[in-house]
């Protein structure tokens, strides 16, 4: 079976290396950082009611872990670390007493703190969206934002252990570039190339291969597009040393070639990232002799106009994904009983027509970064489409074919945007 694809914030995957910045941390808390990231863009675009809380067993079995390990206590969580013994035991009584003063100490706990209180960091130019005059546009930018602004912890007994959730807000920037500035990745290439380290790498070139896609699409002289990466920087993002333990170098500098040559097998062979590498002589001031260039497969689109309705066709993807969640927000704050089902009734009623009205211009707004000069005429025709038939769930409704051969007009308009 084929897995869709998740879309993630192109700049994640950009400074993949840098953006946990934090050397007092350990590289496996980092691995458990960004695979949370992961979870939250999958739980966006495939869990409507359950997006916001985080369940453990269900990031377990999503991600692949082991649900001990992340229940398992840190050894040095961030939370306690700087602080005395004395310091450590107040904190823990104090826990005792009331739940609601929660030490953030398993391994799961320690990576969500992090997000909720250290800034994700991007060294790299990194690009936000902004919305100017109608249209949309990328402004570089240097800062950096919490992830996690909110975070809290929910307690719930019943048989057995209890168990706990965590309630979470995403940053605005990362939830809109989910939308208008991502990458899209396989979550099992993902989980497959954990175990190897290499997952760092299968994003960073994925990236690549976008970069060049798009210098492509703007040059004159594609032969003279520069498909070249840094020898040491490919070397330390795939996990590769470059010293030995005790800081020699390595006498034969091929085995690290070969080394890196092996991981890019192993991406090709496991992952949906399809590419060759060209080792060409490098700069005689260089350290290493040959220097990686990098062809991808279906990197130049030959097909323009099937390439624009794919993107097209995406676009539409994504424009449902924000209506459900608009929808959603809206339902929420007319509606105390919060199910699917109670949902679908409210959506086939006739009750908060201007709310849902704004919800689907907000829902385009947040797509395109525009509004289409037809706008009233569609959103009367999308409120006319509502089902008035039973539907078996919230899902069936937005990505049925009935509903969309139902709402041609404002359906085809909103398809040429």
């Amino acid at each position: 079976m084929e897995h869709p694809l998740i879309r993630i914030d192109k700049n994640i995957a950009h400074n993949i290396d840098l953006f946990i910045n934090i050397d007092i941390i350990s590289n496996e808390d980092k691995a458990l950082i960004k695979s949370l990231i992961y979870y939250f863009c999958f739980s966006r675009q495939t869990d409507l009611f359950g997006f916001g809380t985080l369940d453990p067993r269900r990031f377990a079995a999503a991600l692949n872990y082991n649900e001990g390990y992340l229940r398992k206590r840190h050894p040095n969580p961030l939370q306690l670390q700087k602080l005395t013994a004395e310091e450590k035991k107040f904190l823990y009584e104090q826990e005792k007493r009331n739940p609601a003063s929660k030490i953030f100490d398993s391994y799961l706990e320690n990576a969500l703190y992090i997000l909720h209180t250290t800034a994700l960091r991007f060294s790299r130019t990194a690009k936000e969206v902004i919305f100017e005059n109608n249209t949309t546009k990328y402004t570089n930018i240097s800062k950096a934002y919490i992830l996690l602004p909110e975070l809290i912890t929910t307690t719930v007994k019943g048989k057995g252990s209890p168990k706990i959730f965590y309630t979470y807000d995403i940053n605005e920037n990362f939830i809109t570039n989910l939308s208008l500035y991502f990458l899209k990745f396989s979550k099992e290439a993902l989980i497959t190339l954990r175990r190897a380290g290499l997952d760092d790498l299968y994003l960073y070139l994925k990236n690549f291969k976008e970069i060049l896609q798009e210098k492509s699409k703007t040059s004159t002289k594609i032969d003279e597009i520069d498909r070249s990466l840094n020898f040491n920087h490919l070397c330390k993002i795939a996990r590769i040393p470059l010293q030995k333990k005790d800081g020699s170098e390595f006498k034969n500098p091929r085995d690290i070639k070969q080394k890196l040559i092996d991981a890019f097998d192993s991406i090709n062979e496991q992952t949906d990232l399809k590419f060759r590498v060209e080792w060409v002589k490098s700069n005689p001031n260089t350290r290493w002799k040959y220097l990686p260039l990098f062809f991808f497969e279906d990197e130049t689109i030959g097909m323009k106009f099937a390439h624009n309705i794919s993107r097209r066709q995406e676009r539409i993807t994504i424009f449902k994904e924000n209506l459900k969640y608009e929808l959603l927000n809206c339902f929420k704050q007319h509606n105390n009983e919060r199910t699917e089902q109670c949902m679908i009734e409210w959506l086939k009623s006739d009750r908060n027509i201007a709310e849902k009205e704004l919800a689907f211009r907000t829902a385009q707004y947040k797509t395109f970064g525009k509004i289409h000069h037809n706008i009233d005429k569609m959103t009367k025709a999308w409120l006319i489409s509502l089902p008035k038939e039973i539907i078996n769930s919230l899902q069936d409704y937005l990505m049925s074919k009935n509903t969309r051969s139902a709402t041609s007009d404002w359906y085809n308009e909103m398809y040429s945007m």
